[in-house]
């Protein structure tokens, strides 16, 4: 077999560099996902860690898995239940500028706890990019209050924000 035929469609190793998917995650368990290019429905071992979702062909994850994909949360946009949109119960749906996928879960409890620890995710992983994005050592105060709402299954990111950046220390303090 060719490596291109043997690598087609798993996510380069830049994609989870330095991520230890192997020992503890931040949320782990069994959906099932539709392929992205043969859409059939599979159900795939999926962990949540450091900002990135990777699944895996079975639950059995060592430091020498390959993870058959990933979803950096930096790119996601919105989480949300799912189940009117593609008539399939317990289903919720992660969007990116580019995509939209869908995934089900065993449960409503699961369905809700993996919107919920995906929208932590993304709010937590919007707050890094934020301030990555401001200056060094300046005295900056700015309204910015990345949190999250939830409502009817439904992660939305949104913000108005208070950090207190201290010129001195380079900490923040975030207002209520």
């Amino acid at each position: 077999m060719s490596s291109w035929l043997k690598n087609w469609g798993k996510p380069s190793k830049e994609a989870y560099a330095g991520v230890e998917f192997w020992q503890s995650p931040d949320r782990c368990g069994w959906l099932t996902k539709q392929g992205e290019y043969i859409k059939s429905w599979r159900k795939r071992w999926f962990v949540l860690k450091q900002g990135k979702i990777m699944w895996f062909l079975d639950d059995a994850v060592t430091a020498d898995s390959v993870p058959r994909g990933v979803i950096d949360v930096n790119k996601c946009l919105s989480i949300k239940g799912a189940e009117d949109t593609i008539n399939k119960a317990y289903a919720f749906e992660i969007s990116t500028h580019t995509e939209s996928m869908f995934f089900i879960a065993e449960s409503e409890k699961e369905k809700e706890d993996w919107i919920n620890a995906v929208g932590r995710a993304i709010v937590k992983h919007s707050r890094r990019q934020v301030l990555s994005m401001l200056p060094p050592h300046h005295c900056l105060a700015t309204e910015l209050d990345l949190s999250m709402a939830c409502w009817h299954g439904r992660v939305h990111v949104h913000g108005t924000l208070t950090h207190l950046l201290e010129h001195d220390r380079g900490d923040y303090t975030t207002g209520s």
